[in-house]
Formats: structure tokens, C-alpha cells, sequence
């Protein structure tokens, strides 16, 4: 993704052509529907088309209207299947806002069969376990995708819920260690879970239980 757009990298025989889309991303939904519409609704296919169409979907998804987003999102994978795996959570999202809870499972069981090992999996993942009051989506995130943003995400949801989790304060400890809260965690990992550590292993032990960070 994208940091200055929140797009998707341009397919590569694209890099160097001319986007109307770029400063129209830097506007407020508002400011840009617009100038989007008009780009989104060309009768030729390109890159900027796809774009547009993703953009007003995102920014309908952002205010909770799901299907008109869906209408946006409709076929878009099939004109640039670069951006499919980006469609089809935004569409899950859609179908979710629109209470069709079974289409959205769908959809992103699909991400996650589609493109396994990515980060696109480990966010329909995340959606799938938001949907589902089973654990075990949320249990895949962290077990597969520890690094990944969602994960941390959960692992601080669990923990407000239940601090007495060693494994997730250490997943915190060691993947997001520039966080504010990381020393307190290490802290407590050593304070509160040194002793569970066995003599014969305890420097190798207590370097893996401080996720191997430097105090």
C-alpha cells in the first residue's frame, strides 16, 4: 500500500504514466467525489478508472454505506487483478456493512485461500474472527502473523480483557518494540513471569521470554 495515496502500487507498465488520482487521494471525500466520479464512470478501462471506482468505494465503506460501494466494486478485480486482493476485503467490508454476513465470510475466506502467507490473508483473517464470536481467525493472525499490525491489535484487545497472557505480551514486546507501553511489558514479563523460568535454561529462556530485546 500506498503511504502518501492509500493505494495499491501502480501496475509497472504504468509507473511512469500521468494519474489524475494522485492529488485527488491528498483530498477529503467530500472535496473529491466529484472529480472521482467523473474518472470512475469513462468508458475506457485503465488504471485511474480502477482507482477512482476504489476510491468512492473506500470512502462509502468509511461512512458505513456498503452497498453503494458494493456497486462501485463490482467487477474490478477483473479489470486490474493487481488490486484484487484490496477489492475483495473492501468488498467483504461492504457486504458487512449491508448485514450480508454470509457473503462476507465468503468473500474473505476467499483472500484467505487466494493469497496465503500474506498480509492480505492475516487481514480477512482479522475480519473474519470480528464477524465470529469463534476464536480461532484471531488465533490463526497471531500464530501466522505475529509482525503484522492486526496481530497487535488483538493481542492488546485480549489483554484488556484478560492481562494474565504471558505469550501476548511478548508477541507485543517483540514486534512492536518501539511502542510506548514496550518497557513496562518487559518489565512485567520479567517481574511477574521470571519464575516460571527452569534453572538449567534461564538466560536462554528469559532472552526468548523478553522476545530477545535488549533492556
Amino acid at each position: 500500500m500506498d503511504g502518501r495515496t492509500g493505494f495499491p502500487p501502480a501496475q509497472p507498465e504504468s509507473l511512469d504514466a500521468p494519474s489524475a488520482i494522485g492529488p485527488l487521494a491528498e483530498q477529503s471525500a467530500a472535496q473529491r467525489q466529484q472529480a472521482l466520479e467523473i474518472i470512475a464512470n469513462q468508458n475506457r478501462s485503465s488504471l485511474d478508472r480502477s482507482r477512482a471506482r476504489y476510491l468512492l468505494a473506500s470512502d462509502l465503506i468509511e461512512g458505513f454505506q456498503g452497498g453503494p460501494a458494493l456497486n462501485w466494486l463490482e467487477g474490478l478485480e477483473t479489470d486490474h487483478p493487481t488490486l484484487a486482493p484490496y477489492i475483495l476485503l473492501k468488498r467483504g467490508r461492504a457486504y458487512q456493512l449491508t448485514n450480508e454476513t454470509q457473503q462476507a465470510a465468503a468473500t474473505w475466506q476467499q483472500v484467505v485461500e487466494a493469497y496465503p502467507n500474506s498480509p492480505y490473508a492475516a487481514e480477512a483473517l482479522y475480519w473474519l474472527g470480528q464477524a465470529s464470536p469463534e476464536p480461532d481467525a484471531w488465533n490463526q493472525v497471531l500464530a501466522n502473523y505475529p509482525a503484522h499490525p492486526r496481530s497487535l491489535e488483538i493481542a492488546r484487545q485480549r489483554l484488556a480483557e484478560d492481562p494474565d497472557q504471558p505469550d501476548l505480551l511478548r508477541l507485543l514486546a517483540r514486534h512492536d518494540p518501539t511502542a510506548w507501553e514496550t518497557r513496562a511489558i518487559r518489565d512485567r514479563l520479567s517481574d511477574a513471569y521470571g519464575s516460571q523460568l527452569t534453572p538449567p535454561r534461564l538466560a536462554s529462556d528469559r532472552r526468548r521470554l523478553l522476545g530477545e530485546l535488549a533492556i
